[in-house]
């Protein structure tokens, strides 16, 4: 009688075991399914109110507004995959993944903007050098680690400045940037 207690309990304990190693039905495995999408050669027009701006994108790109008030720009793919985990999937690793941001932040440094960047950015600062494209001027600053370039200007009327960046876990080029910003226009011209 012992004995078949023992045997129930090894039973009962490996059946517990498979039951929690057994992956749930319910689970979603969130990758990129290899068919790349090309950007439209068609674009448009993004009209960002509360920063000053448009910015013409791609007809198939899709638009998302972070928590910190940021608009990320997306590729379909990335933003398939972003929504797959939003909605309870599981995130495989995933390379290439490329997105280009707008956002507004404080203007509380009084030195000015140059000081600005060595304040924010001095952890991965390369390099940074004037800039100015459709009426906003500012700077261009390239990260240590090639992954990110960012824009830091300021727009007329508007206290806060404008921060536009463009990362990937892959490297990215100065054309890729300013070919974005060439798609930035504010909306008072």
């Amino acid at each position: 009688m012992k004995f078949l207690s023992i045997i129930t309990l090894f039973s009962s304990i490996s059946l517990l075991v498979s039951f929690l190693s057994q992956p749930s039905f319910a689970e979603v495995l969130c990758e990129i399914d290899g068919n790349y999408e090309s950007p439209s050669p068609t674009y448009r027009r993004l009209n960002l109110e509360g920063f000053g701006i448009s910015v013409d994108i791609p007809e198939n790109y899709r638009v998302m507004l972070k928590q910190d008030r940021s608009v990320e720009i997306l590729h379909p793919n990335d933003y398939q995959f972003l929504e797959c985990i939003a909605n309870g999937g599981i995130a495989q690793y995933h390379t290439g993944r490329y997105s280009e941001s707008i956002r507004l932040i404080e203007n509380n440094h009084s030195e000015g903007l140059k000081e600005l960047i060595l304040d924010i950015y001095h952890g991965d600062l390369k390099t940074y050098f004037s800039y100015e494209n459709s009426r906003i001027p500012g700077y261009i600053i390239v990260s240590e680690s090639g992954y990110s370039m960012t824009f830091l200007g300021t727009i007329p009327d508007q206290s806060k400045l404008l921060e536009v960046s463009i990362r990937c876990d892959c490297e990215v080029e100065l054309q890729d940037l300013t070919n974005f910003l060439s798609r930035i226009t504010l909306l008072n011209q």
